[in-house]
């Protein structure tokens, strides 16, 4: 399914964005 290929990239990306993001929190403290 070309939904699922698009939707598991969507995952990765946003799994990448929110682990940046904790990241950047815990440095900003």
């Amino acid at each position: 399914d070309a939904g699922r290929e698009e939707l598991a990239t969507f995952w990765a990306k946003w799994q990448y964005v929110s682990t940046r993001i904790d990241k950047l929190k815990e440095g900003g403290r």
